[in-house]
């Protein structure tokens, strides 16, 4: 298993020049027992990001939900050795929930 495909909070992947990349990621419900979150991303500089669904509605505790995070790149040039950061929240009325995003340029 690749480290990027382990299912923790911070997502890290290492991108090449012109490359798209999926990641997946399940969360559990651990605050109220019916809520909605939204996604709201600040991607990496030179990444293009894009989460589906956008929206993750849960109707009882400990309810797990899958969403994908799919990563682009145009050319990495001079990037090439360097780390990128940003972040994916998903927000309700209550709570915001946060994952950093890291990418290596390979």
């Amino acid at each position: 298993m690749v480290a990027e495909e382990l299912n923790y909070p911070s997502i890290s992947v290492a991108m090449g020049s012109n490359m798209e990349k999926t990641v997946m990621r399940t969360v559990r419900n651990v605050g109220e027992e019916e809520a909605v979150y939204s996604v709201q991303v600040r991607a990496p500089e030179g990444v293009e990001v894009t989460v589906y669904p956008e929206k993750i509605g849960f109707s009882e505790l400990k309810q797990n939900r899958s969403f994908n995070i799919y990563f682009s790149t145009g050319n990495v040039g001079e990037r090439r050795g360097t780390v990128a950061q940003g972040q994916l929240k998903w927000v309700s009325n209550k709570h915001i929930v946060r994952s950093p995003l890291l990418i290596s340029f390979v």
